[in-house]
């Protein structure tokens, strides 16, 4: 199915060669750092050594009770410091890649093998944390970790640097941050993230942007995923049962990710089946506007020792709104087994599924305005859905992971992903506006109703290989690979004769009950083949003491075959070459500075008046920063200053129409240029206080001067902080965080009939929320989130058309967990 082009030959050759020449090493590492390290209890000597190396060290909790190490003082090679370190504690290591290593028991003679403690289940509430990690360890899981932090980051470059490694901005939403802040969807999730900002539009629609651009780079456990409309099967209302993180690098991200944006590629992490113990948890919740929730989460070994271990999680939830008429059902299952084929080789097999059933689905906003330009003001209740209004969604995937350990720090990795979503809406689309205040229901609004039905599918292949390798004496890392991906769209619409053309009469008194028009014959209006095939390389090369070079490329060959409206076409456009480079200087201990430069392009469908497709729109990302980590890499800072610029954007050639066709002409011209700031500081000052804070500052702009997207804000800023008070069995923790959203408005609004335009702004407002969890015992613990504690009254997105949504009033919910 995923066979490459021979185009590829020239890339393959060259990723051949390199792999030639990076010939994997064993541990014994000849670049050399100063170490200081006195002899200490392990937990406490390996926490120095990963200072002083800036290697990870992973290993079972109950590995170091009672063991004490060797000293280690001078200048060596890590390798050679750690094998001192360990002298004489029957503890060996192994490195996972250049920048981890994991320890075990060393072989011991018959008689004399030190018999370690029992692997311990951590965490508390919902979380089944598991502190032994088989040969597929994820060197970045944050479950159980009781940390707004992650050591590693992949979704840049796939190389497992550590954020302040990474030359560019990135920010990662962890498990204990999700559970805090009660976060239960992907919408949810990205609404904390700094830089990124979300705008609803119908009860059942979201769309998310970062750096003026919108988001449609997603990942699932790393395979890129292109969604022009995230919403379109509710992938935005995703479950987070099944979540360990969320990782987000902002700006272009062409490297993994392909076509796409230069805004953001976002990387949704699962939870594994790592635990070689049975344990479980469940949660119970109720909050306002009957909003009930319940999950589960079960992990247990299948076999002895836990060489094949199985997990399964699930959620239910039925919930109304503060919107009248609406409510939704939504239910999400996950389920995943691992096995250990052998001491290097290890496979999974994961699947979810997701069902949302929603009634009352509006598909507009309330009017702003009114004729005469005057705001309209409505309760925040309103809506102009009818009661048969849905949007029915539902998203499988079914994931194959397999990792086998080549030796000498070299991973081998094969993914497979078959994922594929359905929809089917039901919809009426209520548009213009009153008169006056004085005179609503005088003239009524129009409406149109809409019905169509569809699914996405996408199969994926992603073999690559990563470890570390040795060239004029210094130690670097490289990752390479092949991907494939085959993407199917279809959606047919029916056509809906109205009950009624009577239009709605006073909004106020509006109670959902228009009749439901008669959906009859189905017409076809998508049906595209996506195919991308491409390969790719990485690398980090330590130039010097202090000093590396982030490098790599990608060769991608896209085409579609496209049937749109009765008319099919074929767009191919040329391989293309997406470059990275980043530069990392280490300042200090602590601190470092960085440069990076990336690309990203996004074929388009738009042809010029001799029918010739226009070249796909390039998009470039510079940026510059410094980034800094503390207390172990569990704290971590940065502040980056950002130029976009996206050329070969579409534009209309006049009134110029395709040669033998009805379809407008255009041309291609240098486009947006998006500039701004953005600074982070996110992790734990202490093992029990935990933070996040976020600004970013952008301002994108077409050639004309015009802003791109009017109706998200320049400035965001957002910050969350928790604090545990003890460390007990019955512990208190609370905090809180708010969302200053900075102004927003949009020109050139022609309310109802009025031929006059009209400006909305919407000046800067904050929310503010509070949570509190108590632990009853070491089992069971209740939480309460309240949100919007001020009930500031705002909207989530405002549009073009003078339409606006309200976002939620004050809120609250409390949650019981246990674990068992």
């Amino acid at each position: 199915m995923f066979l490459l082009p021979s185009r590829f030959s020239l890339l393959l050759a060259a990723t051949a060669s390199t792999a030639i020449l990076a010939t994997p090493v064993a541990a014994q590492a000849s670049s050399e750092r100063s170490f200081d390290i006195p002899a200490l209890p392990l937990n406490e000597a390996v926490r120095l050594f990963m200072q002083q190396s800036g290697i990870q060290v992973t290993y079972s909790s109950n590995d170091g009770a009672g063991i004490r190490t060797t000293a280690v003082r001078g200048r060596l090679a890590s390798a050679a410091a750690l094998s001192q370190l360990l002298g004489g504690t029957g503890l060996t290591f192994r490195y996972l890649t250049a920048n981890s290593v994991a320890l075990s028991p060393a072989p011991q003679a018959a008689g004399n093998a030190i018999q370690l403690g029992p692997v311990q289940v951590e965490g508390q509430g919902d979380t089944i944390g598991i502190t032994d990690r088989g040969p597929a360890t994820d060197p970045g899981k944050s479950e159980g970790e009781r940390s707004y932090a992650t050591p590693i980051v992949t979704t840049a470059t796939r190389l497992n640097l550590t954020p302040r490694e990474t030359p560019q901005s990135v920010s990662v939403v962890t498990e204990q941050a999700i559970r805090d802040q009660n976060l239960l969807s992907v919408t949810d999730v990205l609404s904390t993230v700094t830089g990124l900002s979300v705008m609803n539009g119908l009860t059942d629609r979201t769309w998310f942007y970062s750096r003026g651009f919108i988001v449609n780079s997603f990942q699932f456990d790393g395979i890129p995923t292109i969604m022009d409309n995230i919403t379109q099967a509710g992938e935005a209302l995703s479950d987070t049962i099944w979540i360990d993180r969320v990782e987000v690098v902002r700006g272009a991200t062409g490297l993994l990710s392909g076509p796409g944006e230069p805004s953001a590629a976002v990387n949704l992490v699962r939870k594994r089946a790592d635990s070689r113990v049975f344990a479980g948890s469940f949660t119970a919740a109720a909050g306002s506007w009957n909003n009930y929730r319940g999950t589960f989460d079960l992990a247990a070994p299948l076999t002895a020792g836990g060489g094949l271990r199985a997990r399964v999680a699930g959620a239910y939830q039925n919930r109304e709104s503060f919107t009248d008429l609406y409510k939704n059902e939504k239910v999400a299952i996950y389920g995943t087994v691992e096995a250990d084929l052998g001491a290097r080789t290890t496979a999974a097999i994961s699947v979810s599924y997701q069902e949302n059933n929603p009634k009352g689905s509006a598909w507009a906003g309330v009017p702003l305005l009114f004729e005469d330009g005057t705001k309209a003001r409505w309760s925040r209740s309103q809506t102009t859905a009818p009661r048969w209004a849905r949007w029915d969604t539902s998203s499988r995937f079914v994931h194959l992971d397999v990792d086998h350990d080549l030796g000498g720090g070299w991973i081998a990795h094969g993914k497979y992903a078959n994922d594929k979503g359905k929809f089917d809406t039901r919809l009426l689309y209520v548009y213009g506006a009153y008169p006056s205040a004085s005179a609503i229901g005088a003239g009524g609004l129009d409406l149109f109703a809409y019905s169509d039905f569809g699914y996405r599918r996408q199969d994926a292949l992603d073999l690559y290989a990563t470890g570390p390798f040795t060239l004029f004496g210094r130690q670097h890392e490289l990752s390479f690979g092949i991907q494939g991906i085959d993407r199917r769209f279809k959606l047919s619409q029916r056509a809906a004769t109205p009950a009624s053309n009577e239009g709605i009469g006073d909004l106020r008194e509006w109670d959902g009950s228009y009749p439901e028009p008669s959906f009859g014959t189905v017409t076809l209006r998508n049906n595209d083949l996506t195919k991308q095939r491409s390969a790719y390389v990485s690398s980090r090369f330590s130039l010097a003491s202090g000093l590396t070079l982030i490098a790599g490329t990608r060769l991608t060959h896209w085409k579609r075959d496209q049937y749109y409206r009765a008319r099919t076409y074929r767009y191919e456009p040329d391989l293309q070459v997406i470059p990275y480079a980043g530069l990392v200087a280490d300042l200090t201990g602590n601190v470092s500075a960085y440069a990076s430069y990336t690309e990203i392009f996004n074929p388009q469908n738009f042809q010029d008046r001799n029918g010739r497709y226009l070249d796909p729109v390039q998009g470039e990302n510079y940026e510059i920063g410094v980034k800094g980590a503390w207390f172990d890499n569990r704290l971590n800072a940065s502040v980056a200053l950002f130029r976009l610029k996206q050329d070969n954007v579409a534009k209309q050639d006049g009134s110029a129409l395709v040669d033998g066709t009805i379809y407008a002409a255009y041309i291609a011209t240098d486009g947006v240029v998006s500039k701004g700031i953005e600074a982070e500081l996110a992790g734990d000052i202490t093992p029990r206080w935990h933070v996040t804070l976020g600004y970013s500052y952008n301002d994108a702009k077409d050639p004309t001067g015009a802003r791109v997207v009017p109706d998200i804000a320049h400035s965001l800023f957002r910050g969350f902080t928790s604090y545990r008070l003890s460390d007990g069995p019955n512990g208190l923790s609370f905090g809180g965080g708010v969302t200053w959203t900075g102004s927003r408005q949009v020109n050139d609004i022609f309310p109802g009939n009025s031929t006059v335009s009209y400006t909305v702004r919407e000046a800067p407002y904050l929310l503010a929320n509070l949570f509190a969890k108590y632990d009853l015992n070491e089992r069971l613990s209740v939480q309460a989130n309240l949100n919007n504690l001020f009930d500031k009254r705002y909207y989530v997105g405002i549009n073009s058309d003078g339409q606006g949504w309200f976002g939620e009033p004050r809120s609250v919910m409390v949650t019981l967990r246990g674990r068992f």
